[in-house]
């Protein structure tokens, strides 16, 4: 299980003047730069405008698909497909395919048809619901500058976000291994078939993957290609301009840039600048490795008692290339505040409502509590008291059994372990606001003898089958009972 931690640090980051100056004068818009691991902003440029995200939108309408989904080989059919405008991936009425072939075509081939199928698939019929799902989703990630009114990214004025909400959404996004995978594709073909209608070749419409042009680039012509970049998505609009948000690896850092609003010619220029300025500039530099960040967290009244953790990946920090941390700045602090633990609580039946009953063998009228404690050791809220001796025969006698139900959480745990069923919950006793106002005793918990015909062994905690009593371990008070039982049926003979 992955946790979140907090790390207590104060690092600095100093910026080189001269090339931050030259960052500042590249004709796109709106520009971040971002330390994938950390999440920390190497540069921005105008990031908090409010922006047009255009089809950068499909790599969150991916993750939500990603969250709500259950089998991403779960098949889906067209049907009742409206004209969308855009790229498009063609898809005719009758057509099926599988959720991850249509993740495939949404991500690589930016099919605005596709991200409506999604949608509405997965907004049960309507793709408004799964839209409301997308923002719900964005807001939880911080993304508080950001409203989707569609899955694709197609011109909407109440459709908008930030630079840098956008790239942070994408961080998240790209943690998804299948989307990881799917971005990093070049292409994808889809062959005729009962399900498919036409034969498909889709490329993928990042050119930093597999273009054969190439562009001006520091006085040079450089491919556009850029083989350190593995993803992640690009858009155009006539309102968003184009709009790419690339992510790439070298060494030990791993980058995630974001340009929008950039002029013809300027966005793989302008993206392969920003990303060379980080890595030249900065370096990651582990301060936790996650194989030392785990251990052991007690929960109250649960059963196991504690659960094990650990984090997800190290702990790395970004910082300039001249300088190096001092580890003995950072802490640790754990912080299970917001982390939902992989517990439940136990569905309630008739006998947890109930009050304890003790049991007694009906044909010897004998306890069948032989005083072995297992109750009052596994008891949660600390409720049971039992007073045992040695009686004349040598055998552990039960002198007292009390039970405080102004305490008792009617857990059931003393029921579960009893080995001679002597303990049950009896479904006759529903009150329990009244029976938490006064000690249960031995004497009141026992069968009365002159009703012990009466008495009614309780399907439920303490008698889980029909066939227990032969699962059980027999005891000296069962044998007692046998031999009484031989007696009898000599003296009948």
């Amino acid at each position: 299980m992955a946790i979140c931690l907090s790390f207590l640090s104060n690092p600095t980051l100093s910026v080189l003047a001269d090339e931050k100056s030259e960052l500042n004068s590249l004709p796109s818009k709106h520009m971040v730069l971002m330390d994938y691991n950390s999440g920390r902003i190497l540069y921005q440029k105008d990031a908090d405008s409010k922006i047009y995200p255009a089809s950068t939108t499909k790599t969150w309408t991916a993750f939500c698909v990603l969250k709500k989904c259950k089998d991403v080989n779960e098949i889906i059919e067209i049907k009742d497909m409206p004209p969308i405008e855009g790229s498009s991936m063609y898809l005719e009425n009758g057509e099926k395919f599988t959720v991850l072939e249509l993740l495939n075509a949404l991500l690589i081939h930016s099919a605005n048809d596709v991200a409506f199928v999604l949608a509405r698939h997965f907004g049960n019929g309507d793709a408004n619901n799964f839209i409301k799902f997308m923002n719900e989703e964005a807001a939880k990630y911080g993304a508080l500058h950001t409203h989707f009114n569609n899955p694709h990214g197609l011109p909407d004025e109440d459709h908008y976000t930030t630079a840098i909400d956008m790239v942070n959404l994408s961080r998240v996004a790209y943690g998804n291994d299948i989307i990881k995978k799917i971005v990093s594709t070049k292409q994808i073909s889809f062959k005729k078939s009962e399900n498919c209608k036409l034969d498909r070749q889709l490329y993928n419409s990042n050119k930093f993957l597999s273009s054969l042009n190439n562009i001006e680039y520091k006085g040079k012509l450089v491919p556009i290609k850029y083989t350190i970049v593995d993803g992640i998505k690009t858009g155009y609009t006539d309102d968003a301009g184009n709009c790419l948000v690339s992510t790439a690896k070298k060494n030990s850092s791993r980058l995630i840039c974001g340009v929008f609003g950039a002029p013809g010619g300027a966005l793989y220029h302008d993206s392969r600048t920003l990303l060379d300025y980080g890595f030249d500039n900065f370096k990651s530099v582990t301060i936790f490795s996650k194989k030392d960040l785990d251990g052991k967290k007690n929960i109250k009244f649960a059963k196991p008692s504690s659960v094990k953790f650990s984090v997800a990946n190290d702990y790395t920090i970004i910082l300039p290339k001249n300088e190096n941390p001092d580890k003995k700045n950072y802490k640790i602090k754990y912080n299970f505040s917001n982390l939902k633990l992989p517990i439940k609580k136990v569905a309630l039946d008739d006998r947890y409502r109930a009050i304890h009953r003790l049991m007694r063998f009906i044909e010897s009228e004998n306890e069948c509590c032989i005083g072995c404690g297992l109750c009052e050791k596994i008891c949660i809220s600390n409720c049971i008291r039992m007073e045992t001796s040695l009686a004349d025969d040598g055998r552990k006698k039960v002198e007292n059994y009390s039970i405080n139900l102004g305490r008792c959480i009617y857990c059931g745990f003393c029921a579960d372990v009893c080995p001679e069923l002597a303990i049950v919950h009896g479904k006759e006793y529903e009150n329990t606001a009244e029976q938490r106002s006064y000690f249960g005793q031995k004497q009141d918990l026992l069968t009365p003898i002159d009703e012990l015909k009466d008495q009614v062994v309780f399907q439920g905690s303490g008698s889980l089958r029909q066939d227990a009593d032969d699962l059980v371990k027999k005891t000296p008070n069962y044998y007692d009972v046998d031999l009484q039982r031989e007696d009898t049926k000599e003296k009948n003979v």
